[in-house]
């Protein structure tokens, strides 16, 4: 263990030693992929402008499968242990508030979360600083919140919020009525989504980026060290130099000059654009509304796509030419949510819309329709809830998808993409435990994911939760590179 690791245990047990001087309040649950929420601690009376939480959690995970690129030292399964610890702290002013997370786990870099500054300006609302923003209706999937990245380094078994990353951004709320609502955001630059390109969580996608980018390198170091050694023999041999001599100097340039191409593209993010500049700026405006018993919403999102698309040609030698950007991308969106019967309905709807309108420029996403419905509603029996969301794509334009090469190309020729997201979960002695399983099924191209969860509150503020995930995949389908990746997990945490 790290000495960071070390340091994160040891800061756990001094924040589990607060427990008989913190008062509770009672927890509170999402439900996709949901994970423990803070309860609130006012730093000391009630009337406090100063009011910290937070949480500290330890978590233990067995890879159970055998075949398991970590296994390299067991022959059945592996195990990881991962600790962090986070402070929320909020000052409330009379007119003004700000608000900041600290995040202490295994990458030091990352420990400012989010910091926010509030100013309540009559009927405007002024908010700037490091923060992350939800749009749309969804639960904890959607298909118009645009702002912020995501980290796939431990893939979706992170809480939605958890695996966002914060943006700076500016935001300035006009309420209009008491109905309605407009907002607009603004962006400086924009972060890109963070996607492993090697370890057990890279994608399929991934693991062909660095395959291409290594094929290219490889050709331009050989293209390298034959020019600088043709150069250099020749000059030696110019200056009467002997043929051994020549060979000797030339090979030395040749290293050289194919050395200073690895260094400069040691790892595939050597290729990607900078994207903290103004010429990757975000913008977005959003209407939110009600009318009787339904909620609304309308907005427009300019920016980019936050994962990379690839443009390459090859040869029989290999890649040739290798480039990776981000699409610029517009996207009119609409959303709602009502109640019908015991039903909580909730639904999102966007048009993507990029620079490649007739799609046929491999190079580029071609434009498509995203969708996201869903319902969640209390069952009759004890506590029990069933949620279910469908959350799924069409890509315009398909018919002009002919090479692998293209950066919407699908092996199996499915541009109708669904997944079907359900929870079901109850509680039992008062809250305390609570067990639930949620699948993720892709439709059409047969991936499954089941993940049973247990968790049971011990003692005020102090939780233990096991859950599991299980995968199953084609071939072909989008999570066929996680089919080694089945695993057990504890966690024990305590908020204040």
């Amino acid at each position: 263990m790290t000495h960071f690791k070390k340091t994160l245990i040891v800061g756990m047990a001094g924040v589990l030693l607060l427990q008989g001087s913190i008062a509770f309040a009672d927890d509170s649950f999402g439900s996709f992929f949901d994970s423990m929420e803070s309860t609130e601690l006012s730093s000391s009376a009630s009337s406090s402008a100063l009011t910290i939480n937070g949480y500290a959690d330890l978590t233990s995970r067995a890879y159970v499968s055998k075949d398991n690129t970590l296994n390299s030292n067991c022959d059945y399964y592996a195990t990881m242990v991962d600790p962090s610890v986070r402070l929320d702290f909020t000052y409330d002013g009379t007119d003004s508030e700000m608000r900041g997370k600290l995040l202490f786990r295994n990458d030091p870099t990352e420990i400012l979360d989010e910091l926010t500054y509030k100013a309540f300006l009559g009927d405007f609302v002024v908010e700037a600083g490091k923060s992350k923003i939800v749009w749309g209706r969804g639960d904890n999937l959607h298909v118009l919140d645009l702002f912020n990245a995501n980290d796939y380094s431990d893939f979706l078994i992170p809480d939605y919020l958890d695996r966002r990353i914060s943006e700076d951004m500016l935001q300035v709320t006009w309420n209009m009525s008491n109905a309605l609502s407009l907002e607009a955001v603004w962006t400086p630059s924009m972060t890109a989504d963070k996607i492993p390109t090697s370890g057990i969580w890279a994608p399929a996608a991934g693991t062909q980026l660095v395959t291409l980018g290594t094929s290219y390198v490889t050709n331009l170091a050989k293209t390298a060290y034959s020019t600088a050694y043709n150069s250099a023999y020749a000059a030696v041999l110019a200056s009467s130099g002997t043929a051994e001599a020549a060979a000797a100097t030339a090979a030395l340039a040749g290293v050289s000059a194919a050395s200073a191409i690895t260094d400069t593209y040691s790892s595939a993010s050597d290729f990607l654009p900078d994207t903290n500049s103004l010429k990757y700026s975000q913008y977005g405006l959003r209407l939110t509304g009600s009318y009787g018993p339904v909620d609304f919403g309308a907005q427009y999102y300019l920016g980019h796509y936050k994962t990379p698309s690839v443009s390459y040609t090859a040869n029989a030698t290999g890649v040739t030419d290798f480039n990776l950007s981000y699409d610029r991308l517009q996207v009119f969106g609409i959303d709602g949510a009502g109640v019908l019967g015991r039903c909580n309905l909730r639904g999102e709807v966007a048009y993507y819309l990029t620079e490649d309108i007739d799609g046929d420029d491999a190079s580029v996403h071609n434009n498509s329709l995203q969708y996201l419905a869903g319902f969640d509603t209390n069952l009759p029996y004890n506590e029990m809830n069933l949620n279910v969301q469908l959350i799924g794509s069409y890509i315009f334009n398909n018919d002009k998808i002919s090479s692998s090469s293209d950066m919407d190309y699908n092996a199996a020729g499915k541009y109708l993409t669904d997944k079907l997201v359900l929870q079901f979960s109850d509680s039992y002695n008062h809250a305390k435990a609570k067990p639930s399983i949620s699948v993720i099924w892709g439709i059409e191209q047969k991936d499954l994911i089941v993940m049973p969860k247990f968790e049971y509150q011990l003692k005020d503020g102090f939780m233990v939760t096991a859950l599991a995930f299980l995968f199953t995949s084609d071939e072909d389908g989008e999570f066929a590179a996680y089919a080694n990746n089945d695993f057990i997990q504890v966690q024990a945490s305590y908020s204040f």
